[in-house]
């Protein structure tokens, strides 16, 4: 890469961007490049908050270079996800650690891109496009919503806002969010005048986290017939697991952990 400050445009999908992302943060350059997107992926939430697009359209290339080149410089927060195994018969797992762009998942909607990414992995010729892929998706969900793996998913965690545990209803998965698009571009953070809450925004160092009832409740809101319970807002946040509950964040799934977060930053157009 040249010594001053360039673009590069990411074709892919939101685990590719993240990927590129990750690599500009381990070489530590010294004037990272701005990072566009091209949207190739499923559900590209963070192309989407960022203006480039829920999909690509068969564009021009050079309409596309035009844009990236035109395109504004934003901040995007990028969360350190700490995983913490608890001792057993008195050894110690070392942390895991992982980086969050988009969101982190506890509970129902976890098993179900937990098994949707388990399933991509094994047969990958099962999944040849985005169409596809989103029949996939929704099979699983319709598993979760008969076998309600998740039921009662609250009394399994402790959940922690900055250093304060939260008292918890009935419910099936919580998500933390840190972009307002989740799902292929559900909204789950809406503002009212007279909020309690701040708006959502990718570049706050603030998570914003909403409890999910049920795989029903998930997909009245992924057809714009519900909302999530919004349960606030924190800029350190700590989860204890126990005993297992399905954890998801692009990538990863562990059971019985302590989960901390803190917060980076990443040079993003739009």
């Amino acid at each position: 890469l040249p010594e001053h400050t360039c673009r590069v445009l990411v074709c892919g999908g939101d685990g590719t961007v993240g990927w590129v992302l990750g690599a500009i943060d381990r070489y530590k350059l010294p004037t990272p490049p701005h990072v566009g997107i091209l949207p190739l992926g499923t559900g590209n939430d963070l192309a989407r908050v960022l203006g480039w697009g829920k999909g690509y359209r068969d564009e021009e290339v050079s309409d596309l270079l035009r844009e990236v080149e035109h395109s504004q410089l934003c901040m995007l927060d990028r969360w350190e996800v700490k995983i913490e195994h608890r001792r057993y018969l008195g050894l110690k797992r070392g942390a895991k650690v992982l980086t969050m762009n988009n969101y982190m998942g506890v509970g129902c909607d976890a098993n179900v891109t937990l098994n949707f990414h388990r399933q991509r992995q094994s047969r990958p010729e099962l999944f040849p496009s985005r169409i596809i892929n989103k029949f996939w998706y929704i099979a699983f969900g319709a598993r979760e919503f008969i076998e309600q793996s998740c039921q009662n998913v609250q009394r399994k965690f402790e959940l922690y806002f900055d250093g304060v545990l939260q008292k918890l209803p009935q419910l099936e998965g919580i998500i933390l969010l840190n972009i307002n698009s989740w799902s292929s571009g559900c909204i789950m953070w809406n503002n009212a005048s007279d909020d309690q809450f701040h708006p959502s925004r990718m570049n706050d160092q603030q998570l914003e986290v909403v409890g999910l009832y049920s795989a029903f409740h998930v997909g009245k809101i992924q057809v714009n017939l519900a909302e999530p319970l919004r349960l606030g807002q924190a800029s350190e946040i700590k989860v204890i697991i126990s005993p297992a509950a399905p954890i998801w964040s692009h990538s990863q799934s562990t059971p019985r952990t302590h989960t901390h977060t803190t917060y980076t930053h990443a040079h993003t157009t739009y």
